[in-house]
């Protein structure tokens, strides 16, 4: 028993200082991922899909997979930025005269995020005329 309180009591330390369990240790040190991240993705591979849909670790691992994912990732928090930067007054409005620029950056942002929903849904068959996107 003594044992046996010792390990767990090691192991409980050891993720109370870090953050990770010794579980995880290796996919946090290759990846980088939070301790949050690697169990949801462990849930998503044992989920099974709703019915006739495959199980989520398909489609994250589809996205994962796709380089257009990090690019709408980057572009993504580069147009958040600049959503912040003007709700938070970092934005040199002078120039702007009338133009409602807040309303500009986040229709931008919301745009962005509806066309490439829209482009990740046409990969997977679903053929949606993009018409409804500017």
């Amino acid at each position: 028993m003594k044992r046996f309180s010792k390990a767990f009591s090691c192991i409980y330390i050891d993720y109370l200082l870090t953050g990770i369990s010794s579980e995880n240790k290796a996919l946090h040190e290759e990846l980088g991922l939070l301790e949050s991240a690697i169990t949801l993705m462990k849930y998503a591979k044992d989920t099974e899909g709703f019915e006739s849909t495959a199980p989520l670790i398909k489609l994250l691992d589809s996205l994962l997979s796709d380089k257009d994912f990090y690019a709408f990732l980057e572009e993504l928090e580069l147009k958040s930025t600049q959503v912040r930067n003007v709700l938070n007054g970092k934005f040199n409005k002078s120039k702007m005269g009338n133009f409602d620029i807040e309303g500009y950056f986040i229709l931008d942002l919301q745009k962005f995020v509806e066309k490439f929903i829209l482009k990740q849904l046409q990969k997977r068959g679903l053929q949606i005329e993009d018409s409804t996107v500017s």
